[in-house]
């Protein structure tokens, strides 16, 4: 088998919709690096401090990863949204609450959420979670409210009201705090404000993102961009590449091999709706882009991603003239890790949801750092299911490959 040898490569890291800061971020990259990249591969990795772009909106990790007989500079960058999902947290509660409730409701008239669990019931069950939870809440506010309400007594009535508010405030607070109800609430409300493009505050980040990508492949020097979205992030990763390719119409001839990976991804959250023509329109300039390929890993243990769908085809686009578009690999945490630690992790959702972006504890051919670190380019790693850094160990053929 020819393999491209990659030498120094550009990563975009588009992360879900977290308030997690970019010093957070990067704090993890640096502990799965070497707590468990390294020790697993036997690999040297060198790390340098985060610096920031000339716009103080991208955070840039240097890393060098050195194995037998091969070394990858890595420009690992952190596109940075957590303003923007703390400016969603600040909102008022009432209208955090009355914002979701009207995003449940489009998703249900606009016939979205059937498709959304025709394409993947456990992703559906996801999605419905907040409400689910809503609907707890207002049923045990609803009983205190009925037992005051029963007592009888002179102004029972008001001060039923008063305990049916306060309870439900309080369940909200916590534990719905603790539970992510808040967090899931603006998640959606989100997803909907964004299909239907009326974020000009995310459409611009996407903006800057894409032309810090243009300006790094008309630099040269990479042999490979790699453009990462994680669960919410895959949207984003898909518009940031599909605003390059705007900017930059020769961006897949620059030298540097160019490719969207998505893990986690949250793409037909968005793509499904009636109303998302644009993202849509936006995702099939990348399919009639030659050159640009996007990737998608997908696992059945991660309840937060459509396992076994075909994110282009359930959006109706049709690529023509090139191989499979995305191509698809499914990928077993399982395998991924150690027993003890997988058997505890399992049963965390939101755990197993980053484990896309987590170091592995034993080889497998799906690991987050190889991808990024190591010295083949994605498409053939992930064609090719290879295990090892530049093929020189077998390569898994379990499962099929779209």
């Amino acid at each position: 088998m020819s393999l491209t040898p990659v030498a120094r490569r550009c990563v975009f890291y588009a992360g879900g919709y977290t308030p997690k800061s970019a010093s957070e971020t990067y704090a993890m990259v640096a502990r799965e690096l070497a707590k468990r990249f390294a020790p697993t591969w036997g690999v040297v990795v060198e790390q340098s401090e985060v610096v920031q772009a000339e716009n103080g909106m991208l955070g840039i990790k240097r890393i060098v990863t050195r194995g037998e007989h091969w070394q990858v500079e890595t420009a690992f960058c952190f596109c940075n949204w957590e303003d923007i999902v703390h400016s969603d947290f600040a909102r008022p509660l009432w209208k955090r609450l009355l914002l979701y409730l009207l995003t449940l409701a489009d998703y249900i008239f606009s016939g979205t959420l059937f498709r959304i669990f025709r394409a993947g019931w456990r992703y559906g069950i996801y999605f419905i979670y907040p409400f689910l939870l809503l609907l707890t809440i207002l049923t045990v506010s609803c009983g205190v409210y009925g037992a005051i309400d029963s007592l009888g007594f002179a102004g029972s009535g008001p001060v039923a009201a008063i305990g049916f508010l306060a309870v439900a405030y309080g369940l909200i607070r916590w534990p719905g705090d603790q539970l992510f109800l808040g967090h899931l609430m603006d998640l959606r409300t989100f997803m909907r404000q964004y299909l239907r493009e009326s974020r000009p505050d995310a459409r611009e980040r996407v903006g800057i993102n894409a032309r810090l990508v243009v300006d790094r492949t008309a630099k040269g020097g990479f042999d490979e961009i790699l453009i990462v979205g994680h669960s919410t992030g895959s949207v984003l990763a898909l518009d940031i590449a599909a605003k390059a390719i705007e900017l930059d119409a020769d961006l897949a001839h620059r030298g540097a091999r160019i490719s969207v990976l998505t893990v986690g991804s949250a793409v037909l959250t968005v793509g499904l709706h009636p109303a998302a023509e644009a993202f849509r329109a936006r995702v099939g300039r990348i399919a009639a882009t030659p050159g640009v390929e996007w990737i998608e890993y997908q696992s059945l243990t991660d309840a937060i991603n459509f396992y076994k769908s075909d994110p282009a085809k359930a959006m109706g686009l049709q690529p023509l003239h090139r191989g499979p578009f995305p191509i698809i690999t499914q990928v077993r945490f399982r395998d991924m890790l150690e027993p003890v630690f997988y058997k505890r992790m399992k049963r965390n959702l939101f755990r197993v949801h980053y484990q896309f972006v987590m170091g592995n504890s034993r080889r497998y051919h799906y690991d987050f750092f190889m991808i990024c670190c190591g010295p083949l380019t994605l498409p053939e790693r992930a064609l090719g299911r290879i295990l090892g850094p530049a093929g020189d160990e077998p390569i898994f053929r379990e499962e099929p490959t779209k």
